[in-house]
């Protein structure tokens, strides 16, 4: 059992997600790992196909904040997250046309009157939603205009989309951006909408004592996959 489960959570299954086919990978192993210990396929083979719309990000992975004091690479999975449902990015984007939406900005009513009256769509909304969550569900339909967002988070989690994205969105720890900071970012990020296959792994072994009853026993065998090449 303990084999099993490092070579399913080995790199050699990249994360058994939907980028450079970890989930198939991990399919073929559990089949053949089936077949090793007796498990009959219900039907004419193990798999049960189906197609799925996935959003992915299968290649670069590159976001750096420019300030005065010089660049610096973030590390992904490390510094920030890129949020599943988001579009990719490319060039750089100047805090000074960044409207931040934390406590300063939403301290009364009327600077988050102000602050809803600007036109979203051309600029990266930077959240803070620590203690103004309120205000924050007050603005959704506000933020869904937006170009982009960064969401300033305590800890970071990856997850996975099958919807498609309409703005570029990640997560960074907090304190990591600061009011004045620029955004340099090349992040690939590929929306199949039709035609990724992916599958169920089915098997069965036949009761002696009761053969014409079942227990059913499952567990997801996919993962999150990889963000990027690397992470």
């Amino acid at each position: 059992a303990h084999q099993i489960v490092d070579t399913l959570a080995s790199p050699s299954m990249h994360g058994r997600g939907y980028v450079m086919k970890g989930d198939s990978i991990a399919a073929d192993y559990i089949k053949k790992e089936f077949i090793k210990f007796g498990v009959k396929p219900i039907g004419k083979e193990f798999y049960q196909r189906f197609e799925s719309p996935i959003n992915i990000f299968p290649n670069e992975m590159f976001l750096e904040i420019i300030n005065n004091s010089g660049e610096k690479k973030l590390i992904p999975g490390k510094d920030y997250i890129v949020s599943a449902a988001s579009s990719g990015l490319r060039g750089m984007y100047e805090s000074i046309s960044t409207l931040w939406f934390d406590s300063v900005s939403v301290s009364d009513k009327e600077k988050f009157k102000t602050l809803l009256s600007q036109n979203p769509s051309q600029k990266i909304i930077v959240v803070d939603t620590f203690s103004i969550s309120k205000q924050y569900i007050k603005s959704k339909n506000w933020l869904s205009k937006a170009f982009g967002i960064i969401y300033l988070k305590n800890k970071l989690m990856f997850d996975i989309s099958i919807t498609k994205p309409t703005r570029f969105s990640v997560e960074l720890l907090k304190n990591t951006i600061e009011k004045g900071d620029k955004i340099k970012g090349d992040i690939d990020q590929s929306y199949i909408a039709i035609g990724f296959q992916t599958q169920n792994v089915i098997g069965f072994i036949k009761g002696t004592q009761y053969p014409d009853s079942f227990v059913v026993i499952t567990a997801h065998y996919d993962h999150l996959g990889m963000m990027g090449k690397d992470v």
